[in-house]
């Protein structure tokens, strides 16, 4: 992964950066966590999480679990989600730990990339990363995605570390993230073949730009002999080929998993074809939209990254960036979740640029820049279009670019805490579109990253449920009947209810305490059940779905009202 020699920063970095850097790192870290856990269950379910949340069900309270190409990717999610319901039990909050454990691994891990991109390039991709709407969004969220992005950062950075050290530790380690990746979605194949490609165009392009100079692997590196470097690989082979058995086959306990795991390209290349069909460029529409200032400096940090091709790894990380941009658009299929495969790398190109900005006493250009692309991402809708890109463009450019200057002229007088501020005022602007994202608009589909999600007054059919239940006398035990078509996540928040029946039978629904039906199904069920139930609703539980509650008179002691 971009791998020879690059001279190193370590050589470079002044006393005391050390310390520094750590604390930074730290204060980075406690931004991520506090961003990704705080009111972790606000948001209900998203269909994809009720179906994920369903397998993990069974898996924990019987034990089963099989791998289907057909069920929603691939097993590494299940069983680390199973550890965490093992723990903390099987709530919202406890399986979201999960994919908030991941998401705080790929900052982690940027912050892993200070050798590559230097101090401030890795603590501000970091950055970039942690306050990323879309990070913080899909961390919040049971789905697979999070988890890839993680592996594939931590096979990533554990290559380029072994290119340059030789150890055999750094080999496993990219081995283990290589096979986390792929038992965790099929998409890990063609993430492979876009670093390997990467690989070989950072490679090319670095020896046509200093034709001059030899590219020689790394001292450590070339001290390994070729029964060494044999032994090496067929470990890491083994050890790759070892965890995706395990997972695949549940711990040996299902051999049709193994064979399923080949068939899930062709399975999924159909789905691709025809499911979830966008334009090519959704996902530049998608990042515009959400990540602008990533965009901008994620752009400038191509573009020197190619112009300079002083650093092989920079070079890889804009390589990646280009080709995992282009797969994805090029592929019919297109989600906001997938989006985030292209900010993980866009963020390190980020960093790299703001890391050039700082070397060139050029600080306060990365503020300007910076800034003025978070103020790019204000919306004024009732403001017409010329006036709105005037005052939200135009002038905030001239008012930055004249205070860039001041703190230019600051600096060269040895004032750089001024500089300092400036970067936290920055981060802090950045946050905006994230906390909007995640803790005010995160059922408005107006947002990117918000994707056919459940609405809030879901919840609302929940808790009437729980109340109609309770007042029964029956608790857990109360016969739920639920013939609507579109039910997910409800299998999920109906879990601990033993007498639930999905499915579209008269009898079992005049024998049920509740029903629950679609909007579409009000006339049938409605007189189906005759009088003796009380309608309940609508209750909207996402774009075009809404769903009806019928209980049962005389069932409860009391009338089950409608939440306001």
């Amino acid at each position: 992964m971009g791998t020879g020699s690059t001279v190193s920063r370590d050589a470079e970095r002044p006393r005391g950066a050390d310390q520094a850097f750590r604390w930074a790192a730290a204060f980075v870290l406690l931004l991520t966590i506090g961003l990704r856990l705080y009111d972790l269950d606000l948001k209900p379910f998203h269909h994809d999480e009720g179906v994920n949340g369903f397998f993990l069900t069974n898996l924990f309270r019987q034990g089963a679990y099989h791998y289907d190409p057909s069920n929603y990717h691939g097993p590494s999610l299940y069983y680390a989600a199973f550890v965490s319901a093992f723990l903390f039990g099987l709530n919202d909050i406890a399986v979201r730990l999960v994919t908030v454990f991941f998401g705080c691994l790929v900052v982690t891990l940027c912050l892993a990339t200070r050798r590559w991109l230097g101090d401030v390039g890795a603590l501000a991709a970091a950055v970039f990363l942690a306050v990323s709407p879309g990070m913080v969004f899909y961390s919040r969220y049971f789905i697979h995605e999070i988890l890839l992005i993680a592996a594939t950062l931590g096979m990533v950075v554990a290559v380029r570390a072994y290119a340059e050290t030789g150890r055999f530790g750094d080999l496993l380690a990219g081995a283990a993230w290589a096979a986390w990746m792929f038992a965790t979605k099929e998409t890990a194949t063609p993430t492979a073949i876009v670093l390997a490609v990467a690989t070989v165009c950072s490679w090319v392009y670095h020896l046509l730009r200093h034709r001059d100079k030899r590219l020689t692997p790394s001292m450590a590196f070339t001290s390994l002999t070729p029964a060494e470097r044999s032994g090496f690989a067929l470990g890491a082979v083994s050890l790759f080929s070892l965890i995706n058995l395990l997972l695949y086959s549940s711990f040996f306990t299902n051999r049709d998993g193994i064979v399923a795991a080949f068939k899930t390209l062709a399975f999924w290349g159909n789905t691709a074809r025809t499911a979830h069909v966008h334009p090519w460029w959704q996902y530049l529409d998608w990042l515009w939209r959400s990540e602008t200032p990533l965009v901008v400096l994620g752009a400038l940090g191509l573009v020197l990254a190619l112009w300079r091709a002083q650093n092989r790894f920079v070079i890889f990380v804009g390589a990646w960036t280009v080709g995992v941009l282009a797969m994805y658009s090029l592929t019919p299929y297109k989600t906001p979740w997938l989006t985030i495969n292209i900010v993980l790398p866009l963020a390190l190109l980020a960093g790299h640029a703001v890391d050039f900005a700082t070397r060139h006493r050029l600080v306060w250009l990365g503020a300007v820049v910076a800034l003025a692309a978070s103020m790019m991402t204000l919306r004024h809708p009732i403001v017409p279009s010329l006036v709105h890109n005037a005052f939200n463009v135009v002038l905030p450019l001239a008012a930055l670019a004249a205070a860039g200057y001041a703190v230019d002229i600051l600096m060269r007088r040895r004032l750089g805490w001024l500089a300092a501020v400036v970067a936290l005022a920055t981060s802090t602007m950045a946050l905006r579109q994230t906390i909007d994202l995640n803790f005010v608009h995160y059922d408005d589909d107006s947002r990117p990253y918000v994707y056919a999600h459940t609405r809030r007054a879901f919840l609302d059919l929940i808790a009437a449920v729980d109340r109609a239940a309770k007042a029964s006398g029956q608790g857990e035990n109360v016969r739920i009947a639920i013939p609507a078509r579109e039910h997910w996540p409800l299998p999920w928040y109906l879990r601990n209810y033993h007498n639930t029946a999905f499915e579209d039978s008269a009898e079992t629904s005049r024998g049920s305490v509740m029903v629950v039906a679609g909007l579409d199904q009000d006339a049938r069920i409605g007189a189906s059940l005759g009088p003796d139930f009380d309608r309940l609703g609508p209750f909207a539980m996402r774009p075009g779905v809404d769903l009806l509650l019928f209980v049962r008179k005389g069932s409860t002691g009391r009338p089950v009202a409608v939440p306001p």
